[in-house]
């Protein structure tokens, strides 16, 4: 009995790694910005529902089949700049606010509004 519970522990922690990986750095990330790295949801080897990616950019939101879709927030940190809202297939699309940053072409400038493909 007791080797049998060691072994059902030792195969659940394995289980349980196993998802972890999956959801960690194994999940396909389509924004080349934010291929560094991702923690969150994963399915079929893509990022999906909630989660947080990052590289040259930083998001945390909603993903689906890889791509920004649904609610979320990027940054870069080179230039400061942030976007908030509304994200389709990858895109900022819907309502949503982007603030350039300081180091920015056009710094602490500002758009609330709608988007459409970028």
């Amino acid at each position: 009995m007791r080797g049998t519970a060691r072994a059902a522990l030792f195969a659940c922690l394995l289980a349980s790694g196993a998802a972890s990986a999956q959801s960690g750095g194994q999940c396909v990330v389509l924004d080349p910005e934010l291929q560094g790295r991702y923690s969150g949801g994963c399915e079929n080897g893509y990022a999906s529902g909630h989660g947080e990616a990052g590289g040259t950019a930083l998001y945390q939101g909603e993903f689906k089949a890889g791509r920004k879709h649904g609610k979320g927030v990027k940054s870069w940190p080179a230039t400061g700049d942030r976007y908030a809202g509304d994200f389709v297939d990858d895109r900022k699309e819907g309502k949503g606010a982007y603030v350039w940053g300081p180091r920015s072409a056009t710094p602490f400038e500002r758009y609330t509004g709608a988007y459409l493909a970028d």
